[in-house]
């Protein structure tokens, strides 16, 4: 979350509760358990590729479904 910058990517949110990651090339993200060892480094690879932003769950719901384009 740190790397991120620890807040919501929304500009006009800037939310630092109920974080969640976003990814910006939906097709290409595996619902994987992150969180487990070898699996975190390809978050944090994901994270360097520019591939994942932070989103407060509000700022998330609202973008919508993963084809409507919207990113912040």
């Amino acid at each position: 979350i740190a790397m991120l910058g620890g807040r919501c990517a929304n500009p006009e949110c800037g939310s630092i509760v109920d974080l969640e990651f976003d990814h910006l090339e939906p097709r290409t993200w595996k619902n994987r358990d992150y969180w487990s060892g070898a699996r975190l480094k390809i978050l944090e690879q994901e994270i360097e590729a520019g591939k994942i932003q932070l989103l407060c769950g509000p700022c998330n719901k609202a973008k919508g479904p993963p084809d409507d384009g919207v990113e912040f």
